[in-house]
């Protein structure tokens, strides 16, 4: 079973597009520095943003 990480997100994002983000929450940055330093997936969900560290099994 593969997990990727969520960060929570209002944007809208199209496949093949670029979205300017900024991640300021320390759980939220330890995240996507673990994903990207383990070349993992993450991606941006639209979810409830008072919660904090999410990881979606697929």
């Amino acid at each position: 079973m593969n997990t990727i990480a969520l960060l929570p997100h209002n944007g809208h994002l199209l496949p093949g597009g670029r979205l300017k983000i900024i991640i300021s929450r320390v759980c939220d940055i330890r995240m996507v520095t673990e994903a990207i330093a383990n070349n993992e997936a993450f991606a941006l969900g639209m979810i409830d943003s008072n919660y904090c560290c999410y990881q979606y099994q697929k």
